[in-house]
């Protein structure tokens, strides 16, 4: 597990505690790890995160450009606020990419820009992690289409969460590509992924 997706799933469990201790689901602190997210680095010394009942998923996003659905999901739901974190190390994966100091530089172009995460933690027998995230990121690069966009976060198959699924002229959302898990087994990543991507929109 990378040490972002160990933060979000830790943030998850300390949440879900909290939120059976007392009414508010919302809270504001100091994220100490947050320097040694990803290989951007960007970091922050807060974050804001809030563990939202599935069934209110849909009006949680009524005010934001980002929509999608998990009617039926058995899962948690986590969303959270960060400075934007990119792992350079899964970039350049696809055959004829770019040279990889490109891929070192890229980052930079998101300035001290902040991530928007959804993470849906699977609340069913599952053999992975059981982590799925939605992550939605400012458009800085300016990119137009899907192919620029793939050009550059394009994962080919390879396990992450930062693949490429929609923009705007504003937004950027990209979802994870679960990890392949033995014949058999079951993906509580991949239940979700199933479920949740082909909802996906960004309003124009």
């Amino acid at each position: 597990m990378t040490p972002a997706r160990f933060s979000l799933a830790l943030l998850s469990v300390l949440l879900l505690i909290s939120c059976k201790k007392q009414p508010a689901p919302q809270q504001t602190g100091d994220l100490n790890s947050a320097s040694s997210i990803g290989t951007s680095g960007a970091s922050s010394s807060s974050f804001m995160a809030e563990v939202i009942p599935l069934e209110d998923a849909a009006s949680t996003t009524s005010g934001e450009p980002l929509t999608f659905s998990a009617d039926h999901v058995p899962a948690t739901l986590l969303k959270s606020s960060i400075a934007a974190s990119i792992d350079t190390e899964l970039l350049g994966a696809c055959a004829g990419a770019k040279p990889q100091d490109y891929y070192q530089t890229l980052p930079t172009q998101f300035g001290s820009a902040t991530q928007t995460v959804y993470s849906f933690l699977y609340a069913g027998m599952s053999d992975d992690e059981g982590l799925y995230l939605i992550t939605m990121l400012p458009n800085k690069p300016g990119y137009k289409t899907m192919k620029d966009f793939l050009s550059d976060f394009d994962l080919c198959g390879q396990p992450g969460d930062l693949q490429p699924k929609a923009l705007n002229a504003d937004w950027l959302v990209f979802t994870t590509n679960c990890a392949p898990i033995a014949e058999g087994q079951v993906s509580g990543c991949q239940q979700m992924k199933t479920a949740i991507d082909p909802t996906i929109t960004l309003r124009p």
